[in-house]
């Protein structure tokens, strides 16, 4: 750039960026962001450039345009990946990973995410770091090798993802790190029901149970509810499959208890859910021959 040019390129720029810091549109900040990326690639700004485009993703999620996310992301990931990194640019370089990486299995491309995902997690793990972003990290490269086919390599990531959130959990005594914790375990628990381990897949629940139900008995939140139920429904079925249908029904009833509660207070999006508990629990009920009335449709107390 000539110098008045090099003049006017910083002049727009502050005008772009005073844009976004000013509750711009969806519409607005995305014309301003391509305006300052075309800014930063005329200028030969590869750092600069990269920031820019990892906003630019997130507004393309923000108006539903996965793809071009992506496209975003990756070209993002590549520059932060061909230079020398200072500790903040590292860190981006990590968060812009796990951002592609986590898009990529939501669109269902396991392959493409696991790229992203394994690189992350190995600077991580070659950081010795201990924490809830390592965790959650892991837990995705196990959501792509799922896609993949390839469930032992995703129970083993999972694993992994498990004690590093377990130790985050029982160092803060956070509840949101107490929730990362269980939804992992609710994740490795389902992956041994579908390769065939109800019985590990007991013993997992049990764990995610306590956890569950000491985030509710400390007064959780509504997602620590919806988990809590989706556990006791999926250890329902666990039960089942070792051949323990009587000790399964308690904790059928005690979902659908939880879901229709969910449901009436304005949950409407839970409402298949709903009706897919309902019909294990009326199942159930059929099998061990036990009444279900028709006024409130629950089981009758069980008695074994």
């Amino acid at each position: 750039m000539m110098p008045n040019e090099a003049v006017d390129a910083v002049e727009t720029l502050a005008g772009l960026e005073s844009v976004l810091t000013s509750e711009p549109t969806l519409q607005q900040a995305s014309e301003a962001l391509e305006a300052i990326i075309a800014l930063h690639r005329a200028g030969a700004a590869p750092m600069l450039l990269a920031m820019a485009l990892r906003r630019l993703g997130h507004v393309r999620l923000q108006q539903g345009q996965p793809p071009a996310a992506i496209e975003a992301w990756q070209e993002a990931s590549d520059l932060l990946r061909a230079k020398t990194l200072d500790s903040p640019s590292a860190e981006m370089f990590v968060e812009v990973l796990i951002d592609l990486g986590g898009l990529l299995c939501a669109v269902q491309c396991g392959e493409a995410a696991e790229v992203p995902l394994l690189e992350a997690t190995t600077i991580l793990r070659d950081e010795r770091r201990v924490t809830g972003r390592f965790a959650w990290t892991l837990n995705l490269l196990a959501a792509s090798r799922q896609l993949n086919g390839r469930a032992e390599d995703a129970l083993t990531a999972l694993r992994e993802a498990e004690a590093v959130a377990k130790a985050v959990a029982h160092d803060s005594r956070s509840p949101p790190d107490a929730a990362r914790w269980a939804l992992i375990l609710n994740n490795i628990g389902r992956a041994e029901i579908a390769i065939g381990r109800p019985q590990d897949a007991c013993r997992t629940l049990e764990t995610c149970l306590a956890v569950t139900r000491e985030l509710i008995q400390a007064g959780g939140s509504p997602n620590d509810l919806t988990l809590h139920s989706a556990v006791s429904n999926r250890y329902g079925h666990a039960l089942e499959q070792i051949g323990q249908p009587a000790a399964a029904l308690p904790f059928y009833t005690e979902t659908v208890e939880i879901m229709r509660t969910l449901v009436s207070a304005g949950r409407r999006d839970l409402a298949e859910d709903l009706a897919d508990v309902e019909a294990d629990l009326a199942r159930l009920c059929g099998a061990l021959a036990v009444s279900q009335p028709d006024d409130d449709r629950r089981c009758d107390n069980h008695q074994s």
